[in-house]
């Protein structure tokens, strides 16, 4: 029953910081669309051409400078999922499985031409391997360098550190279990292609340090996603 309630709690816990993190990343997208539906309903109203004329020019520099993040402008907000890898010490005699699924929320902005900041809340999935099994989440922040390379496309990478939380559990003699929790490097890259003026999709892969009961450990995240510009 103990260990039912464990599980129970690491769940409730992860499904609040889910539901934290994701409002936080939508209230910037939710407000931008109450302001351009108040917009279009003065330019409506409005019986002048000069004021029809002048509106939108400045609306849409001021939807295009939003940005949730300090001291960057063009903001946007996605979500993507793919691929982990974990960098486990398999067992002999016990299964091994380094592979899972997993997800991030992200939102972003620019700082300067070609270089911006973001922000990512990460949920790693489950790998097993000694009779237990390895979990790992976390909050990255990032510096990001966008390189156009095409019409819609461009290439980015980016480095920075993640904020960790682990938890392994293990029944084979010898392994340690427990939780860690810290800071580690980060760093990735990916493509990422705009088909629309507020919509784009991204392809990346990026590695993870956190701390493990007894050992940094690195761990890879090859996803593909979607992002909204406001």
């Amino acid at each position: 029953h103990l260990s039912q309630w464990r599980n129970y709690e690491y769940r409730m816990k992860k499904l609040s910081v889910m539901v934290a993190f994701g409002s936080y990343l939508l209230l910037p997208t939710l407000s931008t669309t109450e302001e351009t539906t108040v917009n279009n309903m003065n330019d409506k109203n409005s019986t002048t051409p000069s004021a029809n004329q002048n509106a939108p020019v400045g609306n849409a520099d001021v939807t295009q400078k939003r940005s949730w993040l300090p001291l960057t402008s063009n903001g946007y907000v996605g979500i993507s999922g793919g691929q982990v890898n974990y960098d486990l010490n398999c067992v002999s005699g016990y299964s091994c499985d380094d592979t899972t699924t997993g997800f991030k929320l992200f939102t972003g902005g620019k700082l300067w031409n070609v270089v911006g900041l973001e922000l990512s809340y990460l949920e790693l999935g489950k790998g097993h391997r000694a009779g237990g099994d390895i979990r790992a989440r976390g909050i990255d922040l990032s510096l990001i360098g966008n390189l156009p390379i095409n019409q819609g496309f461009s290439v980015f990478g980016k480095v920075g550190s993640t904020y960790g939380w682990t938890r392994t559990s293990a029944s084979a003699p010898g392994i340690s279990s427990g939780k860690e929790r810290g800071f580690g490097l980060s760093y990735g890259a990916g493509l990422n292609y705009d088909f629309a003026s507020n919509w784009g999709v991204r392809a990346e892969w990026e590695r993870h340090r956190f701390d493990f009961v007894g050992a940094n450990k690195d761990t890879d995240l090859f996803s593909v996603g979607v992002t909204y510009r406001f």
